[in-house]
This record gives C-alpha cells, structure tokens and sequence, in this order.
C-alpha cells in the first residue's frame, strides 16, 4: 500500500468528516435542543458517524463501469537527467503525522503519570466534612477522598479504585456546596466517565490534526459536564449553592490541563454551563423528537453527499509483486517502486532469480542495466523496475552494481483469461513494405523468412503479436515499429549512436504537457465482455511536426492494443525544439484500460 494511497484517503475522510460536523453544528443551532444528555448522545453519534465514514457503503464506482486513464512512462536520458528525491512528500507528510501521534501519545502517559504524583502530593480527606460523607452514602459510591494543593478544581479518575482529588479551599465552602460538589465527581465514577476520557483523549491523539475533531471532542466534553451539573441540581436542589462552586473555583483559576480525567471546570465552558444550569424549562416530547429527527437527517444527508463527493479509494489488491524480494544490490538504496510480476510469467507459473548489472551516476540515478542472468518471462520486468531506482550518497558514486531479484510465485495465482471466447483479429492494414536495417544482409534475410507475413498480406493484431515474438527471437537488440498510414510498414532496425543523433528522448510526463489532440481510446467491447484489464505499453516516435510517426508495442493484453494503437497514433503534440530546430521525439506511453467492480 503506497504512501499517496494512504495519504489521499486521510485527506478526503478529513474531508467528509469535516462535513459531518459543520452540518451536525448546523442542525444543532437551527433545531436547539435543550435537553444536555441527548445533546450528548448527538454528539457521542456525531463522532462515531465519524469514523464509520470509510466503511460506509455506497461510494461511487467508475462512471459508466469503465475507465480508460492514460499515464506516460518517464524515459531517462544522458542528456537531460532531474534529480530523484530521497523522499516522496507523501512519505513525508506521514513521518509528520506519525511524528505528532508519538508527541501527543507521550503527552497522554505524562498525564496519566502526572496523576499518580498528584496522589502520592495528597492527604486522604480526614475528619470527612458531614455533608461530604453525607453524599456519598446517599450515592452509594466507595471512593477515596484527598486533598491536593496540586489541583485548582476537583479532579476524578479511576475504575476499580476511583479517586477523587479536592483542592483545600473546598473546605471554604458552605456545607451545601461541598455536597453539590462531591455529588458532582461521584456522579462521574457512577457514570464511568474517566474511561471515556480516556478514550476521548486517545482518538484526539490519533487525529490530532484534524481541527474539527477537537471541537466535536469539545463540545461531548461540555455536554457531559451539563449533563452532570443537571443530576446535581436535581439531586441537591441545591441551584445557587452549586453555582457558588463554581464560580469560586473559576475564580481561584484553573491550571494547565495535563491530567486526561473528567475536570469540575473549564473556564471557556463556564458561562454555557451556567446558562444551562440556569434553564427551567423542558421541550415536549414531540418538539424533541422533531429536533432530534431532523438534525440527524440533515447530518446523514450531508454525510453521504460528502461520501458521495468525496470517496475514499478502495484497498489495493495484494500485487503479485509482494512475492518478489531483492536479495543483494539493495544496501544504499534510497527509494524503489514496486516491481509487478509479469502476467505471463504468472501463466506460465515461471519464477526464480533474475541477476542485473546497473550503471549508477554520480546523483544516484541508474543510468543503465542489464540482465545476467534469469529467466527470460522475468527479465523485462526487474529492468523496468530498477530504472527506476535510486541509491543515496552512503555507496561510493558513480557505481557499478550488481543486484539480484528472487522472484516467486504468489499462493493466490489470477485467474487465466477466459478461453470460450474467441479472439479479436482487428486488422490494420495491407503490409506495403518491410525495412530492415543494421544488420548483415544474411542475418536480414534470415529473419525475413522466420516473419510470418509477407508483403502484401493484411497485418492484424494477432499478426502483429506474432511477428514482435519473431524479431525477439531472432535477435533480442533489435527493435521494431509499425508506421500506420496508407498500408503498414514494418521498420527493424539496431538502435545506434547515429539513430540517438536524430532524436531525444523525452519523459513521458513532460511530454504529456505538450498534448493539443488527444482521442480517448475505446473501451474494446470483447475485452469489456472478458472483463480484461491491463497497462498497454508502447514506443512512440513524434515526428518534428508533432504527430505521430511510430508505433511498436511493448506490451500489453492483444485484445486491448489496437484500441490503444488506434488512439494513440491519432495524438497531435506541439512541435519539439533542440537549439531552434524542431527534432523527432521518442517516449513511452502507458495506455491503462480500467473496468469498475
């Protein structure tokens, strides 16, 4: 799973969830709603809505059932070399959030570690004032009572052997107040409120960056308090003697909020729960059911346009890749992609180590590679995939290393492609003439009798398969491109010194800016119906007035290629310059044929 995968799915349920809240903050001021436990039960399902986002149903698939998205393959030239970062932004970003999850875990244990120094600094509660122990008999909650000078307001945690911690000037207050306010901690132990503290505060630990979640997390927190100061005033009747607490406690001010346990007070949430405490009235059943009912509708609707707008992406599935492990030449490397098994090789059920010898520069990039040794279905895919490596300043640069890849088979093999149909033989074009160049005339001869057509024949796209496999077979250094125009002409040739002369190469993705028409290919109705999927690679020559002269294939399903070939060679580019006159240009484009699930 890559680090952009993970990235962009963080990114948009930030996204959705941020949503979620606005519209749960909306719903709230339009519908108000007094009464503080469901106001706490709103938000306590706010939050968890929150979190479900990602496994909630009904995001969107490919539109149409099919995607045809078209990447370019960077081509690496001596020439015009940029430099390959040692970390993607994406890594980076998650070092970042890592980095702040550890920060804020250390600052949870140094709380936790905070209030057991809290108890060792206090003194148990004795004599117990009368109208303390009073309380807590009424209550029926066994907890030990202290007094800390370490605290500014009354502080309860614990499960098995809750605590309750008192700062001294409780002693001040009227009898009355003191059992408001040891009502008030005791209903938390009964409640259990230190453990959701807990797990508040492990989840702002988690999404710390997430600013909207630190207010939802706000507003439970005040919500619980009002819920609690209202069973005080109900079991106390004691309104005014409670709000003298309180605002005694505000007054003596309050200290750096370290400990995660519930606190008697917050002074930013001081007035809203003086207000509440202040209320008298009470909303009908039916007035609280509509309100109720329609802020969870309008949070759901939101929801799930936000779902729906934003999507998370699907978990990749595993990649045959996962079975491939580089054995030597891997120390120094400062990054790598993934290498994908061949399909083929997978067919045929072909695996073992694949030896190479790569050319690294003096920035670490590798400049060339060849294979050793292998076997031949293995080979195509560990060069591509180390042309894209690149080694950091800890090895002696510029180097030569060699690298070994074991390759093997995966437990789960990917279903061979369906046989019952028939294959698609698109036809091109009339064969109008083959040339062959840079190797002897007995060697050109000998493989113009191993091609299977002839000049004159129609080309389709079974033959041109076909004849690909020849020249490989023949001689492995020789190249291959079909001009497709008024007939089809066959160019074998060596690439040489005198062909680079002519031409650059240029990375697809630079080249890709240069686009001014560019036809989407067409979904192939047989491979639709085969469910066939896959990347079509192909060699491409721009010509100096920007279109497309040459196209060989490199790979792909036969089924998808002339759909890609079709498309591509009706590409118009911008023209190329090199010192003021316009060059042919060489490059790779990946052509992705994408069904829906």
């Amino acid at each position: 799973m890559s680090a952009g995968f993970v990235v962009g799915n963080v990114w948009a349920w930030a996204l959705q969830a941020l949503a979620v809240i606005a519209a749960a903050a909306l719903a709230e001021r339009l519908f108000r709603n007094a009464a503080p436990r469901a106001r706490l039960l709103y938000w306590q399902a706010v939050l968890a809505l929150c979190l479900l986002l990602p496994f909630l149903p009904g995001k969107p698939e490919v539109a149409d059932g099919v995607d045809v998205s078209i990447t370019f393959a960077t081509i690496r030239s001596a020439s015009a070399q940029t430099p390959d970062w040692p970390i993607r932004w994406e890594t980076g970003l998650l070092i970042a959030l890592g980095i702040g999850v550890l920060l804020r875990l250390i600052w949870l244990f140094a709380g936790v570690a905070r209030l057991r120094t809290l108890v060792r600094e206090s003194q148990p509660l004795d004599p117990v004032p009368v109208a303390i122990g009073t309380m807590r008999s009424r209550l029926g909650i066994q907890a030990a009572i202290y007094l800390c000078p370490g605290v500014s307001g009354p502080l309860t945690f614990g499960l098995r052997r809750p605590v309750i911690l008192l700062p001294p000037r409780i002693l001040e207050l009227p009898p009355a107040a003191q059992a408001a306010v040891c009502c008030h901690e005791l209903l938390h132990i009964r409640r259990a409120d230190w453990l959701w503290t807990l797990a508040e505060e492990f989840l702002r630990t988690v999404l710390w960056f997430h600013p909207a979640i630190w207010w939802a997390l706000a507003q439970i927190q005040l919500t619980r308090e009002q819920t609690v100061d209202r069973e005080v005033v109900s079991l106390t009747q004691a309104r005014e003697q409670y709000l003298q607490s309180l605002f005694a406690i505000a007054a003596a001010g309050t200290q750096l909020d370290v400990a995660p346990a519930p606190l008697f007070l917050r002074k930013r949430h001081l007035a809203q729960r003086v207000v509440s405490i202040l209320k008298e009235g009470q909303m009908s059943k039916a007035r609280f059911v509509l309100a109720m009912a329609a802020g969870c509708g309008l949070v759901l609707g939101i929801g799930g346009v936000a779902v729906t707008m934003v999507p998370l992406k699907a978990a990749p599935a595993p990649q045959s890749g996962e079975n491939i492990t580089v054995v030597s030449g891997g120390s120094g490397l400062a990054h790598r992609d993934g290498i994908e098994y061949p399909r083929e090789a997978l067919t045929r059920r072909v695996e073992g180590p694949v030896t190479l010898e790569l050319s690294v520069n003096e920035k670490g990039s590798v400049t060339d590679a060849r294979v050793l040794s292998g076997p031949e279905e293995l080979r195509s895919a560990a060069l591509q995939a180390v042309l894209r490596w690149h080694y950091s300043s800890e090895i002696a640069l510029p180097a030569k290393i060699q690298v070994t890849m074991d390759f093997r088979l995966p437990n789960t093999l990917p279903p061979p492609p369906p046989t019952s149909l028939p294959r698609a033989h698109k036809e091109l074009g009339i064969l109008k003439r083959i040339d062959i160049e840079g190797i002897s005339p007995a060697a050109s001869e000998n493989l113009r009798r191993r091609l299977p057509v002839r000049e004159g024949e129609m080309i389709t796209s079974e033959t041109s398969g076909r004849i690909l496999e020849a020249i490989r077979e023949t001689d492995e250094h020789l190249k291959a491109a079909f001009s497709v125009g008024d007939g089809v002409a066959l160019r074998v040739y060596l690439p040489g010194d005198n062909e680079r002369t002519q031409q650059i190469r240029v990375g697809g993705n630079m080249q890709a800016q240069k686009l001014i028409h560019q036809p989407r290919p067409v979904y192939p109705p047989l491979a639709k119906q085969a469910r066939m999927q896959g990347v079509v690679r192909l060699q491409t020559l721009v010509g100096k007035d920007g279109a497309v002269k040459n196209i060989s294939v490199e790979s792909g399903e036969p089924l998808l290629v002339e759909a890609a070939v079709e498309a591509v060679k009706q590409w118009v580019y911008e023209t190329t310059l090199l010192n003021g006159e316009p060059v042919e240009v060489a490059t790779l484009v990946d052509v992705n044929f994408t069904l829906s699930r």
